[in-house]
């Protein structure tokens, strides 16, 4: 969203709320399903980030290349979350949902990339807990089995080009060990966890970077920015603006409201 021109008031009635609950860091685990033996990544990530930021963090740990369409659902109210490019009637833009909006402990969900029914992913809430305010990021707990090669188009069709790549003695052995050299992104961990930070820095801080100039003077004037501010998070929609941001150590939080002039 972008910052309508007229601001006039601030709300700091709810700062204690909101700084508990951006505290909250949510344990999910990500499973493709119809695979055997399962993959799977269990994560623990920041309830402040929105489920657009969680597409990206399954494109990251599942070795996808984002060449799809994307989409969750909710299992219990079986509502629909895509991007806002993609948007229909009724339905709800992944870039306005944190996880603290959406996510209960036991909930269910659906993540699908591509609309053939073939990459679908389930995500189960584990866990809820409490993070270092100051420190938010992502972390990998735990995984289980390589990636998929998203070129395969299907997990039978991915399964049938592995059991090639292993039998050396098959006819189209060579040219499968270059399709998968070609094509396939290996699951490796460091790489993973570099890339998961690279989503911290660059969505969390700076998706909102147009909006920075617009309020930067009344951020400044209400809170007086030194260099020991840094603004960790900035969602705006129609009507409002919620600023999250570390000063000397400790997370404020602010919500600015258009005029109605």
């Amino acid at each position: 969203g972008r910052i309508p021109v007229f601001w006039y008031t601030i709300d700091v009635n709810n700062e204690e709320r909101n700084m508990r609950q951006s505290k909250y860091a949510y344990q999910i685990r990500i499973e493709l399903n119809h695979t055997n033996p399962s993959v799977y990544r269990v994560l623990s990530i920041p309830g402040i980030l929105t489920l657009e930021h969680l597409h990206e963090i399954i494109q990251v740990v599942f070795g996808w290349k984002d060449y799809h369409i994307h989409y969750f659902i909710d299992g219990k109210t079986k509502k629909r979350y895509e991007p806002s490019e993609e948007n229909k009637e009724n339905v709800l833009d992944t870039e306005q949902y944190t996880l603290n909006d959406v996510f209960t402990i036991g909930d269910t969900w659906l993540y699908h990339y591509d609309d053939n029914e073939e990459w679908v992913h389930t995500i189960t809430v584990e866990d809820r807990f409490l993070q270092d305010a100051t420190a938010y990021s992502v972390h990998l707990l735990d995984w289980e089995q390589d990636n998929v090669t998203e070129e395969a188009g299907s997990i039978q069709s991915y399964d049938e080009r592995k059991k090639i790549l292993l039998d050396q003695d098959h006819e189209d052995h060579a040219a499968m060990v270059k399709w998968f050299q070609l094509s396939h992104i290996e699951f490796d961990e460091d790489t993973v966890e570099e890339q998961l930070s690279s989503i911290m820095a660059n969505d969390m801080y700076d998706t909102y970077e147009d909006n920075y100039e617009q309020i930067g003077s009344l951020l400044e004037e209400y809170f007086q920015f030194v260099d020991e501010e840094t603004v960790v998070d900035l969602t705006c929609d129609a009507g409002s603006c919620f600023v999250q941001f570390v000063k000397m150590n400790d997370l404020k939080s602010v919500h600015f409201f258009q005029s109605e002039s």
